[in-house]
């Protein structure tokens, strides 16, 4: 539960918190070879812009859009928040203008049909009190877009703002190198930093320190324990002479059936090993992971993202294709015992 908040500037709910990281760190663990590389490498906003682009289409994309939105500004969190209130302001301006307007518009209606009933002795009352609603309408009419274009162009400069602090936020814990850049770490720093006008931020030091001693259920994800077994195999390649789909085979048949619980779920269920689930996808799939191996071989000179990414992206663009009568022959031939 969050603690009573203390006399300072309130900040985001570790529940906020918490759920932003857990989703964070569900979309990078998933897709970490098509980001991670470029991301934990970038040293400038561009780059930190193209490493996000492949997710840019994510189901949770609101939460760092951000990172996509190209911006020269400077910003700090003190300019964020007088931005902030500045486009409050003008929103409110922006409501009052549109219930003016409206207000116009329903008392020109209200004199029209007015004009309609007078008898002779009124004409001339509701003619005079016509033209005055339809002068008043006018300048509400006339107004009205002035505010929606100046909540607008507000809007966008705050947009701007927080892209620029969030862009250089998570930068900075980048090049610091002062934890490791895996996909917990990494959603653990994005989680608080500025994504909705109507939510709280904190910057990435403050961000990872307090989600990190939150549980998250999506760590270990399963996807990043795939990525770390294939770098860890190829890390050993070097030393056999068999070939890289052998050392592979070898490798992957070696790795214990069973592992302990790492997950939440797995620990509530108190048992103390589970299937390792890592083993049992590329055991069953080798078929696939064998034609990975053999492509992201061909496509190393044109690719600088390092060999396990170049595999785990090949093998999930192979797992995700139709499969033939014969495919699935030949992948129940070369499944690992």
């Amino acid at each position: 539960m969050d603690k009573k908040p203390g006399p300072g500037r309130p900040t985001i709910k570790d529940d906020w918190l918490s759920a932003n990281r857990d989703r964070l760190v569900n979309m990078l663990s998933s897709h970490w070879p098509v980001v991670g590389w470029q991301l934990t490498t970038a040293d400038t906003r561009e780059k930190l812009r193209q490493a996000f682009h492949p997710v840019k289409d994510h189901a949770d994309n609101q939460l760092f859009s951000r990172f996509l939105r190209s911006t020269t500004l400077n910003a700090g969190a003190s300019e964020i928040r007088r931005k902030r209130r500045t486009v409050r302001e003008a929103a409110g301006h922006r409501f009052y203008a549109q219930q003016k307007c409206d207000k116009c518009i329903n008392a020109c209606r209200e004199i029209e049909i007015a004009i309609g009933q007078a008898g002779a002795n009124q004409m001339e009352y509701v003619q005079r009190e016509f033209y005055r609603r339809r002068t008043e309408c006018q300048a509400a009419q006339d107004q009205l877009p002035v505010a929606k274009t100046s909540e607008s162009n507000l809007e966008n400069e705050l947009a701007d703002a927080e892209a620029a602090f969030a862009q250089d936020q998570l930068l900075e814990f980048i090049k610091e190198k002062k934890y490791a850049l895996h996909p917990f770490n990494l959603g653990n720093a994005m989680a608080g930093l500025p994504y909705a006008r109507d939510m709280k931020f904190i910057g990435v030091w403050v961000s990872r320190e307090r989600s990190a001693k939150i549980e998250c259920r999506f760590w270990p994800n399963i996807r990043y324990q795939l990525f770390k077994a294939i770098e860890s195999i190829w890390g050993e390649i070097g030393t056999s002479d068999t070939s890289p789909v052998d050392f592979f085979r070898d490798k992957i048949a070696a790795l214990p059936r069973t592992v302990k619980p790492t997950i939440p779920q797995e620990k509530q269920g108190g048992k103390k090993r589970v299937p390792n689930s890592v083993r049992q996808q590329l055991a069953d799939n080798f078929y696939y992971l064998e034609r990975a191996i053999d492509k992201s071989l061909e496509c190393a000179k044109s690719d600088p993202r390092p060999m396990a990414f170049l595999i785990l992206a090949n093998f999930d663009e192979i797992m995700a294709e139709p499969k033939t009568y014969a495919d699935q022959v030949l992948a129940e031939a070369k499944k690992i015992p």
